[in-house]
């Protein structure tokens, strides 16, 4: 129990200090504040032209704000026409990939008609050269009177269409 008392005294003791150490301090601070009041006095002359300088300073200083703003109207009309230019772009660019597009349609199509017709005529071609390959045989039956009688037949209805 005493060592509790001594131990509370102790910590009184410490607290008391610290009071004391913020006591001096605040009176070395209200000490210096005293001072600079009286050695501080300033004629109203030297209060005016600092006064003045201050006004020239604000003044300096509105008209830096005031060109800050003007060049960042500037900025914000650049910045509005590169927008622009660039929506303008963006649309070029789109209906370019969809021309592009319906070109490579076209191509598609078109190429896929050559080959229709390629394959077309190596058929029309085939006809031809076994139409052309039967009339040869034909002929050549003819001139060797070995006619076969359906070709014989054919030949005199042919004869007696251009007769009537």
């Amino acid at each position: 129990m005493l060592e509790e008392r001594i131990l509370s005294l102790e910590e009184d003791l410490n607290d008391k200090d610290n009071e004391i150490s913020e006591l001096e301090t605040k009176l070395y601070n209200t000490q210096e504040l005293v001072d600079l009041n009286n050695n501080t006095t300033v004629s109203m002359e030297t209060f005016n032209e600092i006064k003045a300088e201050k006004k020239t300073e604000r003044n300096k200083f509105k008209d830096e704000i005031r060109e800050l703003e003007t060049k960042i109207k500037d900025f914000d009309n650049k910045l509005s026409t590169m927008t622009e230019e660039n929506s303008k772009l963006q649309s070029t660019v789109e209906e370019d990939k969809e021309e592009k597009q319906k070109s490579n349609e076209i191509s598609i199509t078109l190429q896929n008609e050559i080959t229709n017709l390629k394959n077309s005529l190596q058929v029309k071609e085939r006809e031809y050269d076994e139409t052309i390959e039967c009339y040869r045989k034909n002929v050549l039956a003819a001139y060797q009177n070995e006619l076969d009688s359906r070709l014989t037949e054919v030949l005199s209805r042919i004869v007696k269409l251009r007769a009537s």
